[in-house]
């Protein structure tokens, strides 16, 4: 801005946008407009130039599985998804791109989670599908519990109170982990242990391994028990 000519120089190139648009905001300018972001030149279905926050107000009707792919708010080489996987329960990934065109543009290579696909069809196809697909699994399986985590601990002490014996568990929604899942269980006296599952393209990851179905998971859980029964037996 050239005051005393009372004129105002103006660009629309790259470099001076991304000069000025990642200028720190007022705390209040931050809270009214929300994460900020640039808007992407990349044309697909289930693509939109949106916030999370309008993902989540547009997926709050919709059936568990839809998702939205959106830009990140992290970079402009990185994309996010985010899919419904229960009432008020969403996941988020981060999708990074290799060999874009220009810094807007979709790149050659996308990555997440360590898998690599050459468009967003393969990769919805390859990674986001399946992943929704065992979200319903887990949810509809007898041992899933939709409740709070802390209605899940009552729980399985009070089972555990009427049982001492036995080994009571449930699998619930992670507290640290939005969108994943967690083993809760009792494999001792009175505590409730709590272990991460993800959801992968190919099962559920525990314990850095991946299983294809409950049923192989709770297997693979009981057995790592009797193992570890029968170590402390043997000290």
């Amino acid at each position: 801005i050239k005051y005393a000519e009372f004129s105002v120089d103006l660009s629309y190139r790259l470099s001076d946008r991304l000069k000025y648009e990642h200028v720190p905001a007022k705390k209040e300018d931050k809270k009214r407009r929300g994460v900020q972001y640039l808007r992407r030149t990349i044309v697909h279905p289930t693509f939109k130039n949106v916030t999370r926050a309008q993902a989540l107000e547009d997926l709050r009707d919709k059936e568990a599985g839809e998702f939205m792919i959106r830009p990140s708010s992290k970079g402009l080489n990185q994309l996010s998804v985010t899919r419904k996987v229960f009432v008020n329960v969403y996941h988020d990934a981060v999708i990074v791109m290799e060999g874009q065109q220009n810094p807007m543009a979709i790149g050659r290579t996308l990555i997440i989670d360590g898998a690599q696909f050459e468009d967003l069809d393969e990769l919805i196809i390859g990674y986001i599908e399946p992943c929704a697909a065992f979200d319903k699994k887990m949810i509809e399986h007898e041992k899933f519990c939709a409740d709070s985590a802390a209605e899940i601990r009552q729980k399985l002490q009070t089972e555990k109170s009427v049982k001492p014996a036995g080994v009571p568990y449930l699998f619930g929604f992670s507290e640290i982990a939005p969108g994943n899942f967690c083993l809760f269980w009792v494999p001792g006296t009175k505590t409730v242990q709590e272990e991460p599952v993800r959801v992968v393209p190919k099962g559920f990851r525990f314990r850095k391994l991946e299983h294809p179905s409950m049923n192989k998971l709770i297997a693979f859980i009981k057995l790592e028990h009797q193992k570890a029964q029968k170590g402390q037996g043997g000290q």
